[in-house]
């Protein structure tokens, strides 16, 4: 029986396998990974060109990976070339949408075996295209973040056999600006975003000992973690004010990653950011991107794990993994985040002018109580 062709498109942004982050990049990896020991599909995954990419692609068996050059001054002046076309067509023939790296994603689609699904992970307007030349495909979207497509969004679903969403959060996002109603009510689905929990539950104690070392962290000091992108409307400024809040002399604040991912480098809000932590001297920690494959070790040397958020987020998969790190989560009441967490494992905060100081309260509440931190973690283990 031939299995199902099953072609993931991404926005194009970042390299899958996702050797330089991303949670979009890093969930279909995942899903190749389980593909190779399951072997359910035959798929296809497109990707830009990255050399460290291509490296770990080669070890797939039942997964092609496609690569495409977008950058260099020829690449860009086509980028615009197409972008002006679909302006043009778009004023006489409804809405349409062109781009460089779709169109060699179609010419190579046509060149091999034809999709039974495409899933467009985050590139929504990708789905016009699609439609046009592979009409017999189902066309699912993938939404990972609230869609932005509401002067389009009738040429959009035209297009579109469904929707998957990463929370309910998401989900009535979509319904919303889809207007999803009456007999469409269940074209947009909830699949919450996963993980490979074993990557962080089987950290053991040596580990968390080695990375506290190579920190400058001390065996009697409590560690509240964040890992993330390093942008302002991820709470980290209202996270290291609630830190100055804390009446803790012993406690150190590790904040994990980059202004975007391993590709952003030190901005004017990371450099707001250090100037904060001058006062605290030693006890913040900025590590910069930190390869996927060795989060997990950041989770071991921490205590409690925090996700400030001061927008929408999506689900938090942070959050998640914290959870199945074993470590208790304090975190903002946006968006999906009270799908991923509850009460037994976390502290829900307002996003509000108090923010810092809740983040403050919460934290100080479950370092000083070991008893607590212990029974929140256990409990962490298993909703995760």
């Amino acid at each position: 029986m031939t299995k199902k062709h099953i072609v993931f498109i991404p926005c194009g942004v970042l390299p899958i396998p996702a050797v330089r982050g991303g949670a979009v990049e890093n969930l279909v990896w995942q899903l190749a990974d389980l593909n190779e020991r399951h072997v359910g599909y035959e798929m296809t995954v497109y990707s830009p060109y990255d050399a460290k990419a291509v490296e770990r692609s080669m070890v797939y068996k039942h997964t092609r990976f496609s690569f495409i050059r977008t950058s260099g001054l020829p690449n860009k002046m086509l980028t615009a070339f197409y972008r002006a076309c679909g302006e043009w067509h778009s004023l006489f023939s409804g809405y349409d949408f062109r781009n460089l790296f779709l169109h060699h994603i179609i010419r190579d689609m046509k060149a091999h075996r034809q999709p039974d699904v495409v899933l467009l992970e985050n590139a929504p307007r990708y789905a016009v295209e699609i439609r046009r030349f592979f009409p017999q495909a189902k066309v699912v979207l993938h939404y990972h973040n609230v869609p932005n497509e509401v002067s389009v969004w009738d040429t959009i679903d035209a297009c579109t056999d469904c929707y998957f969403c990463i929370s309910k959060f998401i989900k009535h996002e979509v319904e919303r600006i889809f207007r999803l109603c009456g007999a469409g009510g269940d074209k947009a689905r909830v699949f919450y975003n996963c993980l490979d929990i074993r990557r962080f539950c089987n950290v053991d104690g040596q580990e968390r000992i080695k990375k506290r070392a190579e920190l400058g962290i001390d065996e009697g000091d409590k560690v509240i973690v964040y890992t993330g992108r390093l942008q302002p409307y991820k709470g980290v400024r209202e996270l290291l004010s609630g830190f100055s809040m804390m009446q803790m002399p012993r406690v150190k604040l590790l904040i994990v990653g980059g202004s975007f991912y391993e590709c952003g480098t030190g901005n004017r809000f990371i450099r707001e950011l250090k100037r904060i932590a001058g006062a605290f001297k030693d006890r913040v920690i900025f590590t910069g991107f930190v390869p996927y494959a060795s989060i997990p070790a950041y989770y071991a040397a921490a205590d409690v794990a925090v996700v400030p958020s001061i927008w929408d987020e999506p689900f938090a998969l942070t959050a998640l993994e914290a959870l199945a790190s074993g470590l208790p989560v304090v975190a903002t009441k946006s968006g999906g985040i009270p799908e991923v967490v509850d009460e037994r494992c976390a502290r829900l905060v307002e996003r509000n002018e108090a923010l810092p100081r809740s983040m403050a309260e919460a934290l100080t509440e479950i370092l000083c109580n070991d008893d607590l931190r212990k029974e929140m973690s256990e409990t962490a283990r298993k909703r995760a």
